[in-house]
This record gives C-alpha cells, structure tokens and sequence, in this order.
C-alpha cells in the first residue's frame, strides 16, 4: 500500500524539485506524506496486535525504513536541499524505525537470504542521499557524522544486498545444473 500512494508522490515530488517546479512538488509531497500518515497508524496496529509474520514476509518489513528517508530526500529536493526542523523530524522517525528494524533483525532474517530483503534499498538509497545532505549542511560536528554514518550504512546494506543476489543467482543455478 506504501508504494503507489506514498511512494509515488513521494518519487514525483523528487523528480519535479530536481526540475525545478517545487511548488508542485510540493503538492505531491504533501499527498505522500498525508497518504503515509494515515496508513502508518494502521500498519502499526497490525503488526502488534496480529500474529507474527511468517518468517518468509518478514524481510518485507524493510519498507517501513521508506517513508522516512524517502519523504526527506523528497523534501529536500523542493526545498533546495536545506536542513530544517522538517527534514531533522523526518530523520528522526526515520532512525527510530532503523533502531527497531537493528533490533529485529536477527528475527527478520531467521530464513536465511532471501531476495524480499531488497524492501530495505529504497530506504537505503534515500538514506545515503539524506547523508550527503546533512554532511554538506555544516549544522555541527554531530550531524556531519550522522550523515557519514547514513552514507557508509545506505552503501554498505546496497552493496551487501547486490552481494546477496549474485550469491542466489549463483546457487541457484548450480541447483539446476544438479537436477538436469
């Protein structure tokens, strides 16, 4: 649900800040971030109070990284790049989800690899974009690291997931070979 209402929005606004049309961005970042809003309390809801994932789906839970990210990166594209009390809330609620999801993680990947972890690359991309940003933005010395820490995260989780990939390609057709 996440993807073509908040997403969507969320990659417009991107694309018509980077051209130059911020006022229309955002207006799409408004419906994103509305969209997101009203379904985040209902996704919350659901995964308290339903039964645990099934350890196939909980790779998914990766998406709940996006919206954050994404709406900062978003943002920030209408705004000219500039950090405000906006995009430092949407980071904040952004590294509260990544602390839950560290948490999680080990109940997340109980299966093994899978590639239903590729749910966290699009929170990753935003994140390393989000780092750049704060890094330039010379606010203080700790936010210059916490988008350091944003670049080097967001690229390491990219390359792991690519690395995670190749690995599945590469067993996966050693399986068939096997079978034929």
């Amino acid at each position: 649900m996440y993807m073509p209402t908040v997403g969507a929005n969320f990659a417009s606004a991107i694309a018509l800040g980077a051209f130059g049309y911020s006022h229309w961005g955002y207006v799409f970042f408004g419906a994103g971030f509305l969209s997101w809003m009203s379904l985040e309390a209902t996704y919350l809801y659901h995964l308290r109070s339903s039964e645990p994932l099934h350890p196939e789906q909980r790779p998914l839970l990766g998406i709940q990284l996006a919206p954050a990210f994404v709406g900062s990166s978003a943002y920030l594209s209408c705004n000219g790049g500039q950090i405000d009390m906006v995009v430092l809330g949407l980071i904040g609620y952004g590294l509260l989800n990544l602390f839950f999801m560290v948490r999680l993680m080990t109940w997340v990947l109980r299966l093994g690899l899978s590639m239903s972890l590729w749910a966290f690359s699009f929170a990753m991309a935003s994140m390393v974009n989000v780092g750049f940003r704060l890094s330039c933005a010379a606010l203080d010395d700790s936010f210059t690291l916490l988008g350091h820490l944003f670049v080097i995260l967001g690229t390491t989780v990219i390359a792991l997931l690519i690395g995670e990939t190749l690995l599945l390609v590469i067993t996966s057709r050693k399986k068939k070979s096997r079978i034929a």
